[in-house]
């Protein structure tokens, strides 16, 4: 992949926001840090249920998929003075165990027995417990997954993430919340209300229903066909803005990374004949896994949707796509630059927490492209997760 811009600027202009160093304090003795997440009502999830975010907060060896929950905390005292990154890298992972291996699908409906089933770690993979210090003020940052690379002088008050959707194809979410030990029950769990970071998207093929036609697709990108500016897949997302305000804090913001004219993103290719569409409902899902295997496995596992940076959509951004009717020729349509939104005003950008389908539907004589925009699947839950 051709080397993406290089971002030392950016990185300046976040870092200056921040001026704080880390100072690890003892662990506390009091009572013990436990935390609930959860996702708001308003806010749509690409996870079907809490089954699935179970199975990705357990490690590999235990029939997981290795991910976990990470938190973040800074420390502020009643004299102003900071303590950055107080867990240091803890994460939260489910321990539930089935006899023959793997995760629990049918917790129990006590709290208090749901709530051992969660364990803290460290950066290392050690197991422990986190307690509250008095007198403090505490600011949360969670962000699933775990693995996300953080960057600069990150702190709770702007937090910074890097994050390449080419690489890293997951439901990017944080939380933020703000504990004050002086006023606060801190015999309560800890509300963590996720929000999505990401827009799905998801590109279907047919023929008109008067153009008798069948094919089959066979690959599928996009690409810019201008420069700075242009579509991007690559990008840091700055959560916070450095003042101590609860909407200051909620503030979230993007910095896009553009990628070169003529770089494939999202690239899918189908390692056998193809999948079929026509004009009789047989419609070919692009980054759709089929019999015969694929390339690109990365985008075929969230429903045939992708994960995209949410960013305004700029002229100078193309949809490629190849068929085995049509052998080595590629066919291409302009990404549309405006649209009806979720609002049902016209927009020109992409918004996280939401998904859009494109249809491209193929005549004798053009590609028209029609969108959809919903809000993604809700997240279902038959119980509290909390740990």
């Amino acid at each position: 992949m051709v080397e993406k811009l290089r971002y030392s600027v950016l990185l300046a202009v976040l870092l200056c926001l921040l001026s704080c160093g880390k100072d690890y304090p003892e662990k506390g003795r009091a009572t013990l840090i436990r935390f609930s997440p959860e996702v708001e009502a308003t806010v749509k999830s690409m996870i079907d249920n809490d089954a699935d975010l179970r199975k990705a907060c357990t490690p590999v060896a235990d029939g997981g998929e290795g991910k976990a929950i990470a938190v973040w905390a800074d420390m502020v005292d009643a004299k102003n003075k900071e303590t950055r990154d107080v867990f240091n890298g803890v994460n939260l992972r489910w321990q539930e165990r089935t006899d023959g291996g793997g995760h629990e699908d049918n917790p129990s409906d006590d709290e208090t027995a749901n709530r051992s089933k969660w364990n803290t770690f460290d950066a290392e993979g050690h197991p422990g417990d986190v307690a509250w210090r008095q007198d403090e003020t505490y600011y949360f940052r969670a962000y699933y997954p775990a693995g996300i690379e953080l960057k600069g002088n990150t702190s709770a008050r702007v937090f910074i993430a890097e994050y390449n959707t080419e690489v890293l194809q997951e439901d990017l979410m944080t939380a933020y919340t703000k504990v004050e030990t002086t006023t606060s029950n801190l015999g309560s769990h800890v509300p963590l209300k996720f929000r999505h970071m990401l827009s799905a998207v998801q590109f279907t093929y047919c023929f008109k229903y008067d153009f008798e036609a069948s094919d089959k697709l066979t690959s599928m990108w996009i690409e810019n066909t201008k420069g700075a500016g242009s579509f991007t897949d690559y990008g840091f997302i700055a959560c916070g803005d450095g003042t101590d305000t609860d909407t200051g804090m909620e503030k979230i913001r993007w910095y896009d990374v553009y990628s070169p004219q003529g770089v494939k993103m999202y690239e899918w290719k189908a390692e056998g004949d193809g999948i079929p569409f026509d004009n009789k409902g047989t419609i070919a899902t692009a980054y759709q896994a089929n019999a015969a295997g694929d390339t690109g496995h990365i985008f075929t596992d969230s429903g045939n949707y992708i994960y995209v940076i949410p960013q305004q959509i700029k002229p100078g951004t193309r949809i490629c796509f190849t068929t085995a009717g049509g052998g080595d020729s590629v066919f291409s349509v302009d990404f549309p630059t405006t649209f009806t939104g979720p609002t049902g005003a016209s927009t020109d950008e992409f918004e996280a927490g939401y998904r859009y389908k494109f249809d491209l539907v193929i005549t004798k004589l053009s590609i028209d492209v029609l969108i959809t925009i919903k809000p993604w699947n809700e997240l279902t839950s038959s119980y509290t997760i909390e740990f």
